[in-house]
């Protein structure tokens, strides 16, 4: 039985057939390698999302912030953080705590409060003072596209030495505006005013119209 091989120009025929499928194979994958590079490239030049937990005005809040969107939960906790900063201070630790304050300020507040801060640091040493600084609400009073003015209401006992000096009620102000993330800002959020002042009165009520036939 005769054996019928394949001509010269059937071989050529079939290897550029094979060779095309392998071509068609290699540039299907190099399109799927770039497109998982991108997503990798996309991905890790996204800021984390930042998990946070804060409590106010008697109830527990959580959630997750990412870079397009910043619930006011964050912010009001983030404004609650740096309060804690600023109100509890130590001869100690004073200039540690305002180094910590300085890296969450914009550059134009940190200039506007270099001679104050100097002063207060000072004092701090020489006299030997200590605050401490208890938070009792943290609420967002107005926002804007991407600025938040924060009210933190709170306690404040202030010590020389050992001697308590004053006790009273604090508000601070803040407003706050975003930044780009870092690992040493999570929130993406500096401050960029600051104000410390009595908190402000509660609202009377009006007292009630006396009932027909009383007196007034």
């Amino acid at each position: 039985m005769a054996v019928t091989r394949p001509s010269y120009f059937e071989w050529r025929a079939e290897l550029e057939a094979e060779a095309g499928r392998w071509r068609v194979s290699a540039l299907l994958l190099g399109v799927a390698c770039l497109a998982l590079i991108a997503l990798l490239v996309f991905q890790a030049s996204r800021p984390a999302p930042v998990y946070f937990f804060t409590g106010s005005r008697g109830l527990a809040i959580g959630g997750l912030a990412r870079a397009d969107r910043v619930p006011p939960e964050l912010v009001e906790a983030f404004a609650s953080q740096i309060t804690l900063v600023f109100g509890n201070l130590m001869p100690a630790t004073a200039r540690q705590s305002y180094s910590r304050m300085r890296a969450h300020m914009t550059p134009s507040l940190q200039r506007q409060l270099a001679a104050q801060a100097a002063a207060d640091l000072q004092s701090i040493e020489e006299r030997q003072l200590s605050t401490s600084f208890t938070v009792r609400d943290s609420v967002v009073v107005a926002s804007a596209d991407d600025q938040w003015t924060v009210q933190v209401l709170g306690h404040r006992l202030s010590w020389s030495r050992a001697t308590l000096m004053s006790e009273e009620d604090i508000a601070y102000e803040f407003d706050i505006v975003r930044a780009r993330p870092s690992d040493a800002n999570p929130a993406g959020l500096v401050i960029a005013r600051v104000s410390v002042g009595r908190p402000p009165e509660p609202a009377r009520r009006p007292a009630p119209p006396p009932a027909p036939g009383q007196n007034s």
